[in-house]
Order: structure tokens, then sequence, then C-alpha cells
């Protein structure tokens, strides 16, 4: 190739590899087609099919990839050739999604590195197989094989970028086996060993933090999300890679639609499926899929159908419509089914992509009266769950039970679950979770005898479904309040001295007082005015002829009215 490249213009190729390093990819292509002209040097189509390839022109990366196989395939190098074959299944995977064509290719190279002597290439072929088998066959325990067989030759080679890419495989792995902290360890570290310059290919550096992302996104990690989505954002912006500015936007854009930040989220979806269009687009279904489910808690219920009929194969879609036979009908049958359709396309092992069909089920069986399967399904959730030990895994957990509890009219339980759902949810500001979290207090609390507590936290969580546009949870925390305002079953309390009876306002101030409020706060809760509130006490300790409001309180708890 020297001789060639000598006789066709060493310093034009240089500049082209130049600008290839320098993400030039318009330069390089430019100039490294300009060096084609004379003679097609398999070596030289190769690194033209790179700048086309980062400039996402799906016709030219493939043909310039093909033409350098076929070449190499004539001069019988038949390691260049399963090079060049791992590339193009890849490309056949990115730019058509086609999935059998890549595995013949996939397969192709396999055969050819045979009886070559171990190089770079197996490596990057068990990463191929590691990604089909975690990717699409949702397999983690066969890609952690093929992820270390990665790392072990990279390490044997010197060659970082099998290392830490297999490393993220791993991690992935790991996380969706249910081992959380030591797949994180390995995520984070093959992150930074991508981002700080140890690594020698771009194409390792976004490979990584793909992997972390996903992981994260998971596990419901809206730190790590937002923190390593900046990082490739930033990434992907300076080398102008539209392709994982798109897949980092939508994925970011999950963890927006948990913090309720819908205005961003629309924004960010709305960026990436022009990116993924115009790049690579098979994987706009990651768009399409996290705005159906954006429109879904928006409560705009027909505009989530049909985000998510367009991808009806995705996980988020498969569920997402699961949750809309609820939310539109309360068709559990519909939904169960779904929901089941859903579990048995994973293998077992898949741990973690079960838990919010999990937490769906337990939901559909609960509320249609199944308690035995539904507390097997709850106590299975609870195994996975327990060992991620993140803040919005265990206030879903806690709201879970609680729904369960309250069904089975155990509201005690049931209160002491969504309080802790509530204290979880806000603690990493998912304010639609916490919001609904507060619905299901204060159906709790209303169960009680609480009116007044129940009233206020249905408020609260309809001030917060205002602020963020959830049309449905409006609806659901007026219902309830409309409950209460009809609720006949506390108007009054009536004590063992005859005569002895406080109304339902009276009643609700001292339950507010024993919630430890003041006059000031009762006074904002009711909407009254704090004057109103010192009579109503006064009346109270008249009424029950004793001498402080705490053992007002405690007369009121004696007789069952706490």
């Amino acid at each position: 190739m020297e001789t060639l490249i000598e006789n066709f213009g060493p310093d034009l190729y240089q500049n082209a590899c130049a600008a290839l390093k320098n993400t030039n990819w318009k330069q390089a292509k430019e100039l490294f087609a300009e060096f084609l002209k004379d003679e097609e040097l398999p070596e030289v189509l190769e690194k033209y099919a790179w700048a086309a390839w980062w400039l996402g022109e799906e016709h030219e990366t493939m043909l310039s990839r093909e033409r350098a196989y076929a070449i190499y395939r004539k001069n019988n190098d038949s390691l260049s050739a399963a090079r060049t074959a791992l590339w193009i299944a890849s490309d056949y995977l990115d730019f058509r999604g086609d999935t059998v064509i890549a595995n013949g290719w996939r397969l192709r190279a396999q055969r050819l590195l045979q009886d070559q002597g171990l190089s770079p290439e197996h490596g990057w072929l068990a990463l191929q197989f590691g990604a089909n088998t975690i990717e699409s066959d949702q397999d983690p325990e066969k890609a952690i094989e093929h992820a270390r067989q990665a790392v072990r030759i990279g390490r044997e080679l010197g060659v970082v970028d099998l290392e830490v890419v297999g490393m993220a495989m791993e991690g992935l792995a790991m996380v969706s086996l249910g081992n959380i902290e030591p797949g994180m360890r390995l995520l984070d570290e093959a992150g930074t060993a991508a981002s700080t310059g140890e690594v020698q290919e771009l194409y390792s550096i976004t490979w990584t933090f793909c992997y972390l992302i996903y992981a994260c996104e998971r596990i419901r990690d809206v730190e790590r999300v937002e923190q390593w989505c900046e990082k490739m954002k930033e990434l992907s912006l300076r080398i102008n890679f539209r392709f994982t500015l798109g897949i980092c936007r939508a994925h970011y854009a999950g963890a927006l639609i948990l913090q309720g930040k819908w205005p961003e989220a629309e924004t960010e979806l709305q960026e990436s499926l022009t990116d993924l269009e115009n790049s690579r687009s098979p994987y706009i279904v990651e768009s399409i899929a996290r705005l159906g489910e954006l429109r879904r808690r928006q409560g705009k219920l027909m505009e989530a159908r049909k985000l998510f009929e367009q991808v009806a194969f995705h996980p988020i879609a498969i569920l997402g419509k699961a949750a809309l036979f609820i939310d539109k009908s309360n068709d559990f049958q519909t939904a169960g089914e779904l929901t089941e359709y859903y579990l048995q396309t994973l293998p077992c092992a898949n741990k973690i992509l079960m838990i919010p069909a999990l937490e769906l089920q337990v939901k559909i069986f609960a509320e249609t009266g199944k308690y035995a399967p539904a507390e097997k399904v709850y106590r299975r959730l609870k195994a996975i769950a327990s060992a991620i030990d993140t803040l919005p895994i265990n206030g879903s957990l806690n709201y879970t039970g609680g729904l369960l509890a309250l069904c089975k009219k155990n509201y005690k339980k049931a209160h002491k679950l969504f309080q802790e759902a509530v204290y979880s949810f806000s603690k990493c500001s998912l304010i639609f979770e916490t919001s609904t979290a507060r619905l299901g207090l204060a159906k709790a609390l209303s169960k009680l005898g609480r009116n007044s507590t129940a009233r206020e936290e249905a408020l609260i969580a309809m001030a917060s479904f205002t602020g963020i546009g959830a049309l449905n949870g409006i609806k659901g925390a007026k219902k309830i309040l409309g409950d209460l305002e009809n609720s006949t079953d506390r108007k009054k309390v009536y004590f063992e001295n005859p005569g002895t009876e406080l109304t339902k306002r009276e009643v609700e101030v001292l339950r507010l007082v024993a919630d430890g409020k003041t006059d000031k706060q009762i006074a904002d809760v009711l909407f009254r005015s704090v004057h109103t509130v010192h009579r109503h006490i006064s009346n109270i300790l008249i009424k029950l002829n004793v001498p402080s409001r705490s053992a007002a309180v405690a007369s009121l708890a004696e007789n069952g009215g706490l």
C-alpha cells in the first residue's frame, strides 16, 4: 500500500487521514474521494467509509465498505475482510434495521477469523455478538460471556478500546441481572476511561456512553443519567455526530419525563427525532416510544396510543399500551394480557426490565381482587428492587405495596407505604410519581377517617398535576376531593358523655391539630381565617370539657376520631 500511496500522492493521503483524526468528516471524505479517483485501494475505501459513516451517509458508507471487502477477499486478506465484514454487519443494523442480513455478515466474519491468530478483530467480533444478545435478545448472561472475552483479548493485545467497551457491556449485563453495585462500578470505570483519552477510537467512546446511559435509565438513576447524557451531548456536538446526539436526547428525555420537566422533554424528543431520521432512522423508535409515554402521562391518551402503535414491539410501548387500557377504560383484562406478553418475551435472567411490568401486574391483580397472585408478584418485585436501592425504585416499590394494601383494605399499612413513596419520589424530584403517590395517600387517609389531611394531600397533588399539565392526574385529584366533600360518615364524632358531639368542621380542625399544624396552617388548609380557627378550638375545648388542645386530641383518639 505504501508504494501505491507514494505514487498517487502521499500528501493528499496524509491530509485526508489528518482530517479524519480531527473529526473533520466532510473534508476527510472529499480528500479520500480525490485519492480514490486514481485507484480503489481497500484501506482507503475503509477510511472513506468511516468519514461517510460519521456523516450519516448510508449509501456511501455501505457501498465503499462492501467494495473494500470484495477487494480484500480477492487479495486473500482474510483478516482485513473479516474486519470490514464486522462493520458492514453493524451498518445493516444501524442504517436499515436488517437483523438477518447483519447476522449473516457477522457469521461471515467469524468464519474468516477461524484460522487467524489472535487479533483485535476477534475482540470486536465478541463485542458485536455481545451487543446483539444484550440489545436485541435481552439476554444478559450470554452478553457477559462475550464481553469478558473482549476484555481478555483487549488486555492480552494491549487494545484499550476492547477492554473499555467490554467492561461497559459487562456492566450493563450485570445491572440487567440485578447485580447493581458491581455493574455500575464497571460502567462508571469504563465511562471515566472513555472520557479521559484512554481509548483510541471515537466509536468506542460513544458505545461505552450508550451502555452507561441505558443502565442508568433502567435503574431510574436520574442523577447519573443527567450527568452522563451531558457528557455525551458535549462529545456529540463537538464531533458533529447526530446519531449519538439523537440517542442521547431520547434517553435524557426519559429522565426529564420522570422529573416532570415535560416541556424540556418534548424539546429533546423532537430534536432527537430529527437527529435520528437524518442519521440512523431505525433508532427513531426510541424517541417515538418515549414521546408516547409523555403523552400518556399528560393524559393525551389518543395521541399516546397512536405513537405506541407506531412502535408496537418496543418495551416502553407494550407497557404503555397496557397502562393506557387502565387509564382510559379500566380494561384490566387487556392490560394484563399485554403485561404477561411483555414478561414472556424476556429471558428470566433479565430482572431489571421486569420491574415496570411487575409493578403493573401487581396493580392489575390487586384492582381485580386477585390478592394471592398480587402478593406473589409483589414479593418477586420486592426481591429484585431491594438489590437496586435507589430512591425512585424504592418509591415505586412502596407505592405498589400501598396500592395492594389499599385494595385489601389494610388502610394503616397503605398509609405508611404511600407516605414512604411520597418521601422517596419527592426526594429525587419526580413530580408525577410524587403526586400520584399523594393521591394514594389521600385515599388511605380518607379510609382512616382523616378527611382534612386527605383533602390537603389531594390539593397538593392537584396543584402539582396542574403545574405539569397532567390531565388524568387532575381528574383523579378532583374525584378524591369530590368524594371527600360528599362524605357523610365523618360529619360528627360522638363521645361517651351524653349530648357531646363535634361538628364535621370541628373534627377537621382537631385532626389538623393532631397532625401538629399551627392555627395559621389550619386556616390555610381550610381556607378560613385564623380567628375562625381560634373560635372552633375554643368551642371544642368547651364541648369536651378539657383544659388543652392535647387533651382534646387524646379525647378524639379515644373515641375513634383519628
